[in-house]
């Protein structure tokens, strides 16, 4: 996953410092942002599709030892986070 600009540098960034900026750099500015969300939305939605076939396979794991389907989840999520 690479960003246009780091997290750090998203947190950073100051809206009212912006509108001073050039129409140049608010313009480059917009395209960056356009581009991170795409991304951070393409690797959202690929891990969910992996918590969702996780949690598919907990539930069929777990039909035998009765957990619930909340559980189930909550543990194909972390399990997500920890493969990442």
């Amino acid at each position: 996953m690479k960003l246009s600009r780091t997290l750090e540098q998203w947190a950073g960034c100051d809206p009212r410092a912006m509108t001073q900026q050039s129409p140049a750099a608010l313009e480059f500015a917009f395209q960056d942002a356009k581009h991170d969300i795409r991304v951070l939305a393409a690797a959202n939605a690929a891990l969910q599709a992996r918590a969702d076939k996780m949690h598919a396979a907990l539930i069929r794991i777990s039909e035998d030892d009765g957990k619930s389907a909340a559980a189930c989840r909550g543990l194909a999520i972390a399990a997500c986070l920890i493969l990442e």
